[in-house]
């Protein structure tokens, strides 16, 4: 997760939204490791907002986020095959 583009992008944008007192990029790493989720919601929207830019339509979006869920659930289905 910290490798990713996405991270690194979303990472950014925090930062250029907050004050002048924004946080620097390693309290920002260390934030993520303390709160996944909200590092999760900053890198999904950010993704979306990429996709936005990049002219995909909202059918189009949506059909990314099924490919994803779909994968999810894959690794998911094989995980719980793998413990039963």
């Amino acid at each position: 997760l910290l490798a990713s583009r996405y991270m690194f992008a979303a990472v950014g944008r925090a930062q250029q939204a907050e004050s002048a007192g924004a946080a620097t990029l390693d309290a920002c790493v260390l934030q993520s490791v303390q709160n996944p989720e909200k590092v999760a919601r900053i890198i999904a929207r950010s993704f979306y907002k990429d996709l936005r830019k990049a002219g995909f339509v909202t059918q189009q979006i949506l059909l990314v986020a099924s490919e994803i869920i779909g994968h999810l659930n894959e690794a998911f289905t094989k995980t719980n095959a793998k413990t039963e």
